[in-house]
C-alpha cells in the first residue's frame, strides 16, 4: 500500500516515512497540498497523512480538494497536526471530509493502529457507497475562515506580546545602562577629586603617600564590583528568560527521540544496518543535548532545595564516574584515602557538582588523555581533585569560568561550571582551577566535614 505524506517539515516527513515503512507500507512525499495533488496524478495511494498550516496550500484546502473528486474522494484522509489542535479544527477537518484527526505528538503504536484501522474501515466500505458529499460549502468555508481569523489574531496578539517584552527589557536595560554610565561618572569625579586632594597633601606630606594609593585601589575596585554586578544581574535576567522558552523549543526534538526509540524497540532483534545505526546516532544526540540543556537552564534558574546529610564522598565519586560513558582512550586513576570522615553535604547536588567536572575533563580530552582523581584530609575539610592532560585553560580565561554563561566550547550555553560553585556555595564548600595550555587543568574541590567530625 502506498501513503501520501504531507507536511512542509521534514524532520517531521522523515520521521512518519521511518515509522511507516518498517511497518510495510510504501511512502509518498509532499511539501504542501498543491504538490501532493500533483502526486495523486501519478501514484495508487491508499491514505492521505497530511499536516494543516503548511505554504501554497494547507491541508483543509487539499483535503476539500480530494473530498469533490470523484477520482480521490474514498481516499482515507488522516490529519496529523501539532498547530491546529483545538475541537473546532477537528469540527471542520471532519466537516470537510477528514476520517481522522491525530495530535502532535501520538505514541507511535497508537499511531500505527489508527493508520490500521482507517484503511480497513475502507476496505470495508470499498464495495458499499460512496462516501457522503462534504457538508455544504457555505458552512465549511466559513468555518474555514473564521479558524483561519483566530489563528492570525492568536499569532497577532503572541507577537504584539513578544514585542512589548522586549520593549519592555529594551527600556530596563537602557536605564540600567543609564544608571552605570551616571555612576561611572560620579566615581570618576569622586576619585578625580580625591586625587586632587591627595596630590596636594604629598607636596606638604610625603608620608601619606602610600595610604592615598589604598584609597583610589579602593575606589576603584568599588566602581568595577558595581559593573560587574550589573552585569551579572543582566546575564541572570537572560537565563530565566531562557529557560522558560525551553520546554516549547525542544517540542519537536523529544518527538524525533520518541519515534527514534519506538523504531529501535522494533528492529533490535535484526543485525544492525546503516539505517539502526543512523537512528542510534540520533538517538543520542538528542538525548544527550535536549538533556543537558534542560538540566543545566532549570537547575540554574531554579535550584532545589539544599538537604545536608552524611555522607562518604569516595562512594559518591566511584559511583558516579561508573554513571559516565569513558572513552577506552581516556585512561581514569584514582587516589583516594582511606578512612576518610564523613562529609556534610546533598547527595544529589554532589552527585551532579562531579558528573559535571569529570564530564568536563572528558570532553577537554577529544584525543585521550589521563584523568586522575584523588580525596585527602586537609584540616576541617576534604580536598578532591580533578585532574585531566587536555588542552588547558588561557589564564585570561580562567578567571570567567565559573561566570554564566561564559564557555570556551563550540557547544554548551556555559551554565556548568556556575552552577557547580553555586551548588558548592550553598553546603559551605567552595572550587579553585588551576591550568596549563597543552598540559591540562585541575579543579580542586573544598568540601566541610561533617559537624561533630575532627
Amino acid at each position: 500500500m502506498k501513503i501520501l505524506i504531507v507536511d512542509d517539515d521534514n524532520n517531521s516527513r522523515y520521521i512518519l516515512e521511518t515509522l511507516l515503512e518498517a511497518s510495510g507500507y510504501n511512502i509518498i512525499q509532499a511539501a504542501n497540498g498543491a504538490e501532493a495533488l500533483n502526486k495523486l496524478k501519478t501514484h495508487d495511494i491508499s491514505a492521505i497523512i497530511s499536516d494543516i498550516l503548511m505554504p501554497v496550500m494547507d491541508g483543509y484546502q487539499l483535503c476539500k480538494k480530494v473530498r469533490e473528486s470523484s477520482a480521490y474522494a474514498q481516499i482515507p484522509f488522516v490529519f496529523y497536526t501539532a498547530t491546529y489542535t483545538d475541537t473546532k479544527d477537528e469540527l471542520l477537518a471532519h466537516k470537510i471530509g477528514a476520517d481522522k484527526f491525530v495530535r502532535k505528538p501520538t505514541d507511535p503504536s497508537v499511531f500505527l493502529q489508527i493508520i490500521k484501522d482507517v484503511l480497513a474501515d475502507t476496505n470495508k466500505a470499498a464495495t458499499s457507497t460512496p462516501k457522503d458529499k462534504v457538508s455544504q460549502d457555505n458552512e465549511v468555508m466559513k468555518m474555514y475562515n473564521q479558524r483561519l481569523i483566530e489563528k492570525l489574531e492568536q499569532k497577532m496578539l503572541k507577537l504584539e506580546l513578544e514585542v512589548k517584552s522586549r520593549e519592555k527589557l529594551q527600556s530596563e536595560l537602557q536605564i540600567a545602562h543609564q544608571e552605570l554610565e551616571e555612576r561611572v561618572k560620579q566615581r570618576t569625579a569622586e576619585l578625580v577629586q580625591t586625587n586632587d586632594q591627595l596630590t596636594n597633601e604629598i607636596a606638604k606630606r610625603a608620608e601619606t603617600e602610600s595610604r592615598l594609593e589604598i584609597v583610589v585601589q579602593e575606589r576603584s575596585k568599588e566602581l568595577s564590583d558595581a559593573q560587574d554586578k550589573i552585569i551579572r544581574s543582566e546575564k541572570l535576567a537572560a537565563i530565566g528568560t531562557l529557560a522558560s522558552g525551553v520546554g516549547h523549543e525542544l517540542r519537536n526534538p523529544l518527538g524525533v527521540i520518541k519515534a527514534s526509540a519506538y523504531f529501535l524497540k522494533m528492529k533490535l532483534g535484526d543485525n544492525l544496518d546503516e539505517k539502526i545505526i543512523k537512528h542510534i546516532q540520533i538517538l543520542d544526540i538528542a538525548v544527550a543535548d535536549s538533556d543537558k540543556i534542560i538540566t543545566d537552564l532549570l537547575d540554574f534558574a531554579r535550584p532545589g532545595n539544599t538537604n545536608l546529610m552524611e555522607l562518604d564522598i569516595n562512594y559518591v565519586i566511584e559511583n558516579t564516574t561508573q554513571s559516565i560513558k569513558v572513552p577506552k582512550s581516556v585512561n581514569i586513576s584514582y587516589a583516594l584515602a582511606d578512612n576518610l570522615p564523613m562529609i556534610n553535604a546533598d547527595p544529589d547536588q554532589i552527585k551532579q557538582i562531579f558528573n559535571n567536572l569529570i564530564s568536563n575533563a572528558i570532553q577537554a580530552m577529544p584525543d585521550g588523555g589521563k584523568l586522575a582523581i584523588t580525596s585527602i584530609k586537609n584540616g576541617k575539610h576534604i580536598d578532591i581533585s580533578v585532574a585531566d592532560t587536555g588542552q588547558g585553560i588561557k589564564q585570561d580565561d580562567l578567571d570567567k569560568i565559573f561566570e554564566p554563561l561564559f564557555t570556551t566550547k563550540s557547544k554548551g550555553i556555559g551554565l556548568g561550571l556556575s552552577l557547580v560553585k553555586t551548588l558548592l556555595v550553598r553546603q559551605g564548600g567552595s572550587i579553585s582551577a588551576s591550568s596549563k595550555l597543552a598540559k591540562g587543568t585541575t579543579f580542586t574541590v573544598k568540601l566541610p566535614l561533617s559537624n561533630g567530625t575532627n
